[in-house]
C-alpha cells in the first residue's frame, strides 16, 4: 500500500481516523515527513474537536416519527445532557431487554458503551452514547407531549411507544376463569399521561387515569415530592387495537413479546386455555433478567 498517495492517505487520516503518528509508522518514515505530505496535498487537519472524538457520530435524520419516539424515550428514563459540543444519552438498567433497545435505537448515531455499577448488593447495567449536537432537542426532557406531535397520530403512537419503552406494561392476565389483558402506565407524570389519555379517547378508546400514591406518602426512607399516577385500559378489544398500533414502532423486545402473544390469544376467552404460554413468557424474561444480573456479578 503506498500511504503517500493523496487518496490513502486522506482514507486513512479522515476515515479510519488515524493520528500522524500512527501513519508515519504505518509507512516508516517520520510524522513530519506525513505532516508535509498531507500539506503538499491539501489534506486539512481535523481541529481539536474533531481529534477528540474517538468515534464518529452521525448526524439526526430528522424523521417526525424517529424523533417522536425519541421524545418518548426522554420523557420516560432515559437522560441526556451536553457534553461539549455532543448531547450523551444515558439509561441504568437490570434488564438485558433494555440494553438492546437503547443500542437498536442510538447505535446507527454514534458508539454505545456500558459500564456496570454496584448499588445496594446489586449490579447495574449503565448504557450510554455520545451523539451529534443535532440530538439537543433531547437535553430538556418534554413534560407535555408537543403540539405537532399530538396533532399527528403516527407521530403520538412513536411517542406513546417510546414512552411505553420505559413507563408500560402489558398484562396478560387471570380474571376470575377468563383471560384478561390490560395496559397500564404508571408515572409522576400527570400532564403526559392526561394527554395520552384525551387523545385515545378522540379515537375511540376508553381508558382509565387514577391516582395511585399521593404525594406526601412515605416510601422506603423518604417521602414522594409528587402524585403517582397509573392509566389503563382494560378492554380486551382495545388493549388489543392498541398493540397493532404499537408493536410496529415499538423497540423493546420484552414489550414486543408481550404484545405478539396478547395478539395471538386475541381469540382465546379462558384462562386455562392461555396459562401455559403466558407462563412461559413470564418465566423466560425472569431467566434472561437473572442470567444477565449472574453475568454482571461475574464481571465485578
Amino acid at each position: 500500500m503506498n500511504v503517500r498517495h493523496p487518496d490513502i492517505l486522506n482514507r486513512l487520516y479522515w476515515k479510519e481516523k488515524k493520528s500522524l503518528s500512527q501513519i508515519a509508522k504505518e509507512a516508516k518514515v517520520s510524522h513530519k515527513t506525513v505532516w508535509n505530505w498531507m500539506r503538499n496535498y491539501c489534506i486539512p487537519r481535523r481541529t481539536r474537536s474533531q481529534a477528540l472524538m474517538r468515534y464518529p457520530k452521525k448526524p439526526f435524520s430528522n424523521n417526525s416519527i424517529e424523533k417522536a419516539y425519541l421524545l418518548g424515550l426522554r420523557a420516560g428514563d432515559i437522560s441526556a445532557t451536553q457534553h461539549r459540543k455532543q448531547v450523551q444519552v444515558i439509561v441504568g438498567t437490570t434488564h438485558p431487554a433494555q440494553i438492546k433497545m437503547f443500542e437498536r435505537v442510538f447505535m446507527g448515531y454514534g458508539h454505545v458503551g456500558k459500564y456496570l455499577y454496584r448499588q445496594d448488593n446489586r449490579c447495574k447495567w449503565y448504557i450510554h452514547c455520545l451523539l451529534d449536537k443535532s440530538f439537543s432537542f433531547l437535553i430538556k426532557k418534554p413534560r407535555t407531549i408537543p403540539d405537532q406531535i399530538i396533532k399527528d397520530f403516527n407521530a403520538c403512537m412513536a411517542f406513546l411507544a417510546g414512552y411505553t419503552a420505559a413507563e408500560g406494561n402489558w398484562n396478560i392476565c387471570k380474571q376470575g376463569t377468563y383471560l384478561g389483558l390490560v395496559f397500564r402506565l404508571r408515572s409522576y407524570d400527570y400532564v403526559i399521561l392526561a394527554q395520552i389519555r384525551e387523545k385515545l379517547i378522540e379515537i375511540g378508546f376508553h381508558p382509565q387515569l387514577k391516582l395511585e400514591i399521593s404525594k406526601g406518602t412515605e416510601r422506603g426512607y423518604s417521602k414522594l415530592v409528587q402524585d403517582f399516577w397509573v392509566f389503563s385500559i382494560a378492554r380486551r378489544a382495545e388493549v388489543i387495537r392498541l398493540a397493532q398500533c404499537l408493536l410496529p414502532l415499538s423497540k423493546h423486545e420484552e414489550k414486543i413479546r408481550k404484545m405478539r402473544l396478547a395478539l395471538k390469544l386475541s381469540a382465546e376467552k379462558y384462562w386455562k386455555n392461555c396459562k401455559g404460554r403466558v407462563v412461559a413468557l413470564r418465566h423466560a424474561i425472569k431467566r434472561e433478567v437473572e442470567n444477565s444480573a449472574k453475568a454482571a456479578n461475574l464481571k465485578l
